[in-house]
């Protein structure tokens, strides 16, 4: 578990995202759901090896038929290798006899989730918020992203919008 964290964790740096294995509660919430395990729901670890060496492991949940991909990670030494689509695989061939029907590969577009996915269920997102200062500048904040991409004064809104997105997603963990 502590290999895949700290993977995850330069991945995040190396793209300049927020790292969300540097706040507290993500690993205290991770570590929880790994010592889990019942008929409805478990914690998952899985690790491919080559020799001695981990060079691929994936940190994740299912319940009775779904199996949730949650955090995979890989070794960068061995990414020319698809580790982590190799991983990915075995963990399909062993999901079966389980009795895992699906597995949820999350939301987003990544290659690898559209090459492997037979399916897809659409997802919607949303928010409720209680009125404060942070609120509001979110409200600005969608009404100058709709502002921006019908036209016309969108190079104007990119530095400001770009501030308040970066401000969020470091909110969103704290």
């Amino acid at each position: 578990m502590e290999q895949v964290l700290r993977w995850k964790s330069d991945q995040y740096r190396r793209s300049n995202l927020t790292d969300v294995f540097g706040v507290a509660w993500t690993r205290e919430l991770l570590e929880r759901i790994a010592r889990q395990e019942a008929a409805g729901f478990a914690g998952l670890c899985s690790v491919l090896r080559a020799g001695d060496r981990v060079v691929a492991a994936h940190l994740g949940m299912r319940s009775r038929d779904v199996l949730h991909y949650w955090f995979p990670a890989y070794d960068p030494e061995y990414a020319k290798f698809s580790t982590g689509i190799i991983l990915l695989l075995r963990i399909a061939q062993a999901a079966a006899p389980l009795g895992i029907r699906a597995i949820d590969l999350g939301k987003g577009d990544a290659q690898y989730k559209e090459r492997l996915m037979t399916g897809a269920v659409e997802l919607h997102e949303g928010y409720v918020e209680r009125p404060s200062l942070i609120a509001a500048a979110r409200r600005l904040k969608r009404a100058a992203e709709a502002r921006a991409a019908r036209g016309g004064i969108a190079a104007a809104l990119r530095l400001p919008l770009r501030a308040m997105r970066r401000l969020e997603r470091l909110r969103r963990f704290a």
